[in-house]
């Protein structure tokens, strides 16, 4: 069975002497929030992807011992990178930023001259199907133009993956509660336990100096007792 050439999507082809320059762009962002504000600051970021005209790829959010905390993975067109991380930006405390593009335009070169050999060995192929002499040739030459029609699309659908990487950026969100915002019952806890251990401590080193003073102060006690009793008998 001969299977009809896939229709590119549209954009895809390169047509000659424009082929333009490709680039993939990323972005993370570290957002500090106040333990009640986490929530919120989670629904901003899923706002922001939908304003954005984005959507998000998976997200998380979790609570423990240390507090709340998530993290999102966004994607947004390429153009809305800029507005979405300053948007993103006025959530919450920025703890960290960075942006990052690669060029990428060597791999859609390479995938689109591979897609052009392919389509003018399937159009080869076509050609000398109708020129066969044997039922044996044609079928040996249907076996060759599925494959070759089975790389024009594979060759296709990795210039659509190219093509969605360069036209949207992802964005890496994470979410933590802020340090700074006050300290927290269980620091509050430890800082009283070491207040605690402290003066322990020094109770202790007291009590082993008191031990030490007392029997040198008996024998003090004693031997000003008995110089005081020589004194008075020889003065007698």
């Amino acid at each position: 069975m001969i299977l009809p050439e896939p229709v590119p999507p549209p954009g895809e082809d390169f047509a000659d002497g424009e082929r333009q320059r490709r680039v993939e762009r990323s972005a993370s962002i570290t957002l500090a929030a106040g333990e009640d504000d986490i929530g919120k600051a989670a629904a901003g970021i899923a706002r922001v992807a939908e304003q954005r005209k984005g959507y998000i790829v998976s997200s998380d959010l979790s609570t423990g011992e240390d507090g709340a905390s998530g993290s999102f993975e966004l994607r947004v067109p390429a153009r809305e990178l800029i507005a979405a991380m300053a948007d993103l930006g006025d959530l919450a405390t920025v703890e960290s930023r960075t942006q990052r593009s690669q060029d990428v335009t060597q791999g859609f070169v390479t995938a689109q001259d591979r897609l052009d050999r392919a389509r003018a060995e399937r159009k080869s192929l076509l050609r000398r199907l109708e020129r066969a002499d044997s039922g044996n040739e044609a079928r040996s030459l249907r076996r060759q133009l599925d494959l070759a029609s089975a790389e024009v699309r594979r060759l296709q659908g990795e210039i659509r993956r190219l093509g969605e990487r360069t036209a949207f950026a992802s964005i890496s969100v994470t979410l933590e509660k802020d340090g700074g915002s006050g300290a927290s019952p269980g620091g509050v806890q430890e800082g009283l336990d070491d207040l605690t251990g402290s003066l322990l401590e020094s109770v202790n080193i007291a009590l082993r100096l008191l031990g030490l003073l007392i029997p040198v102060g008996l024998l003090v006690l004693l031997f000003w007792t008995t110089y005081r009793w020589s004194a008075r008998h020889r003065t007698g």
